[in-house]
């Protein structure tokens, strides 16, 4: 009787141990369908999907998109020629656009398309094809402008066509009215010739045209100052008290610079103009009295004015004024190319300093003295525009 009371017990315990095996055994089972199923996603359903979608991108012309998305699938089926396909597809799109622009006469854009192609096709023989028509539809702009009458356009058109045909021969041809309708159309910024200075230091080949920047114009007339420094000359013959009034540069300029550099035809177009003594912002030195020059250098007031920022004071000097001693210091190893301090001619801090503008563009109050020869020259004058 006791032995049935005791089985009767352990029964029930045995059969939650087996509910339990049964409720493993099941969780089990579907975490092996879960898993599998999971592989067969990753494996199998996604990569077809991704698979199928980088063919539609394909399709759809998008190249670029597809061979990203044939990529990523690493080897699936045959991901790794449909990436090669792409490639193809994408140099045949970019080939194509090329042409395209080539047939529209957009030369320039279809030489930079044809380039990156890095020879596909026949790619570098495009490029010669640009670069010819590109000339001659140049050369038949700067033809047609000469028709017109417009000079300025003509002339440099012709002058970057140097090597084409015989636009060197028409650009020399158009030189002098060149200079004269410059002079008249020139905006302030732009540029414009008079006058002729030694420059490459070379004087076998005589003087070269001075280009000159427009600072300000107004009524008839433009102020302009030169490009580059075209000379190395001391502010003053010795160290003393001098103001610009006084300077033996003013005399320079205004005798032996105004009489070497302008023809007499030239000469009538530099207006004499009356001088301001502008003072130095900073220093309290006398800056003298004003004067009435033809040729004259900027003060600090107004090389601020006109040039605001240190990049645009920057200046470049001519081979002859680096031979003749201008200061240009280590301006190559800065700013990988030559540049040259120039002169003003407002007082530094004594009597016997001038202020300048260093190669940095920094324009410096303080100055030094006035007999140093390394002072690099940019002359300035007032002109006429009209006759």
């Amino acid at each position: 009787m006791s032995e049935n009371k005791e089985n009767a017990v352990v029964d029930p315990v045995r059969q939650d141990r087996i509910k339990e095996r049964i409720r493993n055994a099941v969780i089990f089972s579907v975490i092996l369908v879960c898993v599998a199923f999971i592989i067969v996603l990753a494996t199998v359903i996604m990569p077809a999907a991704k698979y199928k979608e980088a063919l539609r991108l394909y399709e759809r012309g998008e190249y670029g998109e597809a061979m990203t998305a044939f990529t990523a699938l690493k080897g699936y089926k045959d991901s790794a020629e449909q990436v090669v396909r792409c490639e193809v597809a994408m140099r045949d799109a970019r080939y194509d656009s090329a042409v395209g622009l080539y047939e529209a006469g957009e030369y320039e854009e279809a030489i930079e398309r044809f380039t990156m192609l890095n020879g596909y096709k026949d790619s570098e023989a495009m490029i010669a094809a640009c670069i010819a028509a590109d000339k001659e539809a140049r050369y038949a702009a700067a033809a047609a402008a000469l028709r017109d009458g417009d000079v300025v356009t003509a002339y440099e058109t012709f002058s970057g066509l140097l090597d084409y045909k015989d636009s060197a021969e028409l650009a020399n041809g158009l030189f002098e009215q060149y200079k004269q309708a410059k002079l008249r159309q020139t905006g302030i910024g732009g540029t414009l010739y008079l006058g002729k200075y030694e420059q490459d230091n070379d004087p076998s080949n005589g003087k070269e045209d001075v280009e000159w920047i427009v600072l300000d114009k107004s009524d008839g007339r433009v102020l302009v100052i030169s490009k580059y420094a075209l000379d190395s000359h001391p502010y003053n013959s010795t160290c003393a008290d001098v103001t610009w009034e006084t300077c033996s540069l003013r005399a320079w300029l205004n005798d032996t610079f105004l009489n070497e550099t302008f023809s007499r035809e030239d000469q009538e177009r530099i207006i004499t103009t009356t001088i301001t003594a502008d003072k130095n912002p900073t220093f309290s030195t006398s800056p003298g009295s004003g004067t009435t020059d033809r040729i004259f250098l900027l003060s600090i007031p107004e090389v601020e004015r006109y040039f605001t920022t240190s990049e645009s004071r920057m200046c470049i000097p001519t081979d002859y004024a680096v031979a003749r001693g201008a200061g240009i210091g280590d301006s190559d190893e800065q700013f990988g190319r030559t540049l040259c301090w120039w002169v003003l001619r407002t007082p530094g801090l004594y009597q016997y300093y001038v202020s300048f503008v260093y190669y940095s563009g920094y324009v410096n109050h303080y100055g030094y003295e006035v007999s140093v020869i390394s002072d690099a020259v940019r002359p300035a004058m007032w002109l006429k525009i009209e006759n």
